[in-house]
C-alpha cells in the first residue's frame, strides 16, 4: 500500500476513535504520517476509490461510519455556545499575574464536545508558581460557581483545570511524545497568551511534526499585558515558602483521592483514566486490522 495512502487511513482511524469524520482540509493537517506530502498528492487520493474509507457531504470518514457525520454536526453546535461561555471565563482567569497561557483542550478544542461534557484547560504558569497559581484560579472558579469539583454530578460547563505546568516543564518527555500526545497539543485551542508563551510551547515541542508534520500553531485570541498585579504577584510567588505553604494545604485536601493523577513542584495533571492508553490501543488494533 502507498504510504500516502497509508496516512490518510491511519488519520481516519484515529478520528474515528473519537467519533470525528474529518473535512479534506483537516486531513491534510492533522495528517499522520512521519514525513511530510503534498497536499496535492494527498487531495488526489481521496478522490480515489478504495475499500477503507468513503466521503459524503466534504467529509471523510471509515466506511460503514456514515453515521457520525451529524453526530459530529450536532457537537458542533453544542460547542459554539460552549466556547462562547469559556472565553468569558478565561478573560478573568487571566487576571491571575502569575497565568502566561490558557488553552481549551480535550474534546471542545475540536468542537466536538456534547451538552453535558465539561471544559478542560490548559494552563502554563510562571516558574515555581504551579501550585499558587492553581489556588487562585480554583478560588475565582468556585466563586463564579463554575469550578468542576470531584464527585460532581452536574458537570455541564464546569471548568476542569485538568493539566497545569510551569515554564521548566513545557517540553514534554520522551516517555509522553506519542500520537496522543502530539494530538493533544495540535488540538490545543490558545485563548491567552502571555510573552509568547504559546509561541515558545509549540516551538519546545517541534517533535509534535514527527506524528503530524503538517501541523502548524494559532493564533491566541488574547494577548496578555503587564499590570500592576503582575508586579505584585511576581515578588509575591518568588516567595518560596509562600509556595509550599499553599501546595501542603492542597496536597493535604486532595490527598486521600489521588489515583492516576500526576503531581510534581512544576506540573499538576489530574487524569484519574489513563485516556492515553486507551485511545492508542485502540488506534493500534484498528491499524493493524485496516492496514
Amino acid at each position: 500500500m502507498d504510504n500516502s495512502l497509508q496516512a490518510i487511513i491511519k488519520t481516519l482511524i484515529y478520528s474515528d476513535i473519537f467519533d470525528y469524520p474529518l473535512r479534506k482540509e483537516e486531513v491534510w493537517e492533522y495528517l499522520v504520517s512521519s514525513k511530510t506530502n503534498s497536499k496535492q498528492k494527498i487531495f488526489s487520493y481521496l478522490t480515489k476509490d478504495n475499500n477503507i474509507f468513503s466521503q459524503k457531504n466534504d467529509f471523510y470518514f471509515l466506511k460503514g461510519r456514515e453515521g457520525i457525520i451529524k453526530k459530529r454536526l450536532e457537537r458542533e453546535k453544542q460547542s459554539f455556545e460552549k466556547i462562547r461561555f469559556t472565553k468569558k471565563i478565561i478573560r478573568k482567569l487571566s487576571l491571575v499575574p502569575t497565568v502566561d497561557f490558557i488553552g481549551i483542550s480535550g474534546a471542545l478544542s475540536m468542537k466536538n464536545s456534547e451538552e453535558n461534557d465539561d471544559i478542560d484547560l490548559f494552563v502554563i504558569c510562571k516558574k515555581k508558581s504551579v501550585w499558587s497559581t492553581r489556588f487562585m484560579l480554583v478560588v475565582i472558579l468556585k466563586f463564579l460557581r463554575v469550578y468542576r469539583g470531584r464527585g460532581d454530578e452536574d458537570i455541564s460547563n464546569k471548568i476542569c483545570l485538568n493539566f497545569l505546568i510551569d515554564k521548566t516543564e513545557i517540553l514534554f518527555p520522551r516517555q509522553k511524545r506519542d500520537l496522543y500526545t502530539a494530538h493533544e497539543i495540535a488540538q490545543i485551542w490558545p485563548l491567552f497568551s502571555r510573552n509568547k508563551t504559546y509561541e515558545n510551547f509549540i516551538n519546545k515541542n517541534d517533535w509534535v511534526k514527527n506524528f503530524l508534520p503538517n501541523i502548524s500553531g494559532k493564533r491566541a485570541e488574547i494577548i496578555g499585558k503587564k499590570n500592576f498585579l503582575n508586579y505584585f504577584f511576581s515578588v509575591l510567588s518568588a516567595n518560596i515558602i509562600t509556595e509550599n505553604l499553599i501546595k501542603k494545604i492542597q496536597f493535604w485536601h486532595m490527598k486521600k483521592n489521588i489515583t492516576k493523577e500526576t503531581i510534581t513542584e512544576s506540573l499538576l495533571a489530574f487524569h484519574p483514566f489513563d485516556y492515553r492508553n486507551y485511545v492508542l490501543n485502540k488506534y493500534k488494533k484498528k491499524s493493524e486490522k485496516l492496514i
